[in-house]
């Protein structure tokens, strides 16, 4: 599940998240209970038209590709689930992890 609210960038969606993550009946979807439940910076990624739509569609392969926990690229980041016995379900922002790819393009810094 990828949570990409228009507008916000990757920390204003992680700070909402327990706005969706805390509803009735969330903990029992697949994704929760497994801990797949991802944030995006969708203002950044997907609700502009330009380049960063294509920037997008790599991060949005990367996750659909990734197992719970997975290093993700920036500008993504595993939600944290606070009911699931999942450790890898926490935050992960991974700009400097291993691996992570750094942000590219004009409006990336």
């Amino acid at each position: 599940m990828v949570l990409l609210p228009c507008g916000f960038d990757l920390a204003r969606t992680l700070a909402v998240t327990a706005e969706v993550t805390r509803r009735p009946g969330f903990g029992q979807r697949p994704a929760a209970r497994t801990g797949g439940v991802v944030a995006v910076d969708g203002s950044s990624y997907f609700s502009r038209p330009g380049p960063g739509i294509l920037d997008g569609l790599e991060l949005m392969a990367a996750i659909v590709r990734a197992k719970p926990g997975d290093p993700l690229p920036a500008g993504a980041a595993w939600v944290p689930l606070a009911r699931s016995s999942n450790p890898a379900a926490g935050a992960m922002c991974t700009d400097d992890l291993p691996g992570s790819r750094p942000r590219t393009g004009p409006d990336r810094g």
